[in-house]
């Protein structure tokens, strides 16, 4: 194998920013900003793109890594979450398009968003932003972010408007949730199994989404769903929104084998990604977990309620654990009905 001479690699952290990932984005800016009108700048966006390239306007490591713990615990989702980040940062909410202007920019996008808005996906930082001021205001309210962390007056500022920005940039978006929603309608078909895709966008409480999978599955049917739930953090346990979300429902999936037109029912949330929090990719439950829970005498509701879902799939030995994958098109959600 050749060895490049005139790439730089910088393997970055996830889900939390760090030294590298700052020095990484300075130095790639330092490099970029000396674009003119004749170059031709090729950039590959993807979930996790938000704590990977940042350049905080003038926080400090500390302090933007505590608004990063304090969005993933307060139950927002992806799009409020990310209106905060944008209007920390000097890269994010286009950002970084203003930086490589007036530069032809191919911009390949791997979405992780439920929806796919390009302005939300690692903060868009080549898509020009619509939030303001005002909603980062809302949502912080909202969240009561204020009393899980201090931030200056200063620390905020409006993304940038200006058209002429974005007139040379062309987003392409390459693969998403629908890519893999559609992959396992067509495994299921060609095995000859009734599927049906409820949805790409899927947002939500964790607690209660998992039952509400359940309800739209059509017996003798597989659902499959792609999307991505929310949780707020009270507990001191360890865990994930796709543990917490299998794991809220086993009451409900617990009740239904009762159901002579149900049965045993089987429901599995996996982050696409391979990462959940905590080792594992997410979890899957039917009624071999309840003969579990019922062996092992737990009671299911203290690990819910302290947000220990990570130590109750340990136990039970139900949590899916892929590794680190390569790609994230958000999360992926199979519901079966015999």
């Amino acid at each position: 194998m050749n060895t490049l001479k005139k790439c730089t690699i910088q393997k970055g952290t996830h889900p939390l920013p760090s030294v590298e990932n700052i020095a990484f984005t300075k130095h790639a800016i330092e490099h970029l900003s000396y674009t003119t009108e004749k170059d031709l700048v090729f950039i590959v966006t993807c979930g996790g793109g938000s704590v990977l390239f940042e350049a905080p306007n003038s926080l400090t490591l500390d302090e933007i890594t505590a608004v990063n713990k304090a969005l993933l615990k307060s139950g927002a989702n992806i799009t409020e979450m990310n209106a905060v980040r944008k209007h920390l940062s000097r890269v994010k909410g286009g950002g970084l398009a203003k930086i490589l202007y007036p530069a032809t920019v191919i911009n390949l996008i791997f979405s992780d968003v439920p929806g796919n808005d390009l302005s939300v996906i690692a903060s868009g930082p080549l898509v020009k932003d619509h939030s303001t001021l005002d909603d980062v205001k809302n949502i912080i309210k909202k969240y009561s972010l204020s009393s899980m962390v201090k931030l200056p007056n200063n620390a905020f500022s409006e993304t940038p408007t200006d058209e002429k920005y974005f007139k040379n940039v062309h987003n392409i978006l390459l693969l998403s949730n629908h890519t893999a929603l559609t992959a396992m309608e067509k495994v299921a078909r060609e095995k000859n199994i009734k599927s049906h895709v409820m949805t790409d966008r899927l947002q939500g409480d964790a607690k209660t989404l998992g039952a509400t999978l359940i309800k739209e599955t059509v017996p003798g049917h597989l659902l499959f769903a792609g999307g991505e739930s929310t949780i707020k953090v009270t507990g001191n346990g360890k865990g994930g929104r796709n543990q917490a979300l299998v794991l809220s429902a086993l009451s409900y999936i617990n009740k239904e084998l009762g159901n002579k037109n149900t049965g045993n029912i089987v429901l599995a949330s996996i982050g696409s990604d391979g990462w959940d929090f905590y080792e594992l990719a997410g979890a899957i439950a039917d009624k071999e977990t309840i003969k579990k829970i019922e062996e092992l005498d737990i009671q299911t509701e203290d690990f819910i309620n302290d947000d220990n879902s990570y130590e109750f799939w340990m136990k039970t030995g139900d949590g899916i654990d892929t590794g680190h994958l390569d790609s994230n098109v958000s999360d992926l959600y199979i519901v079966y009905k015999p």
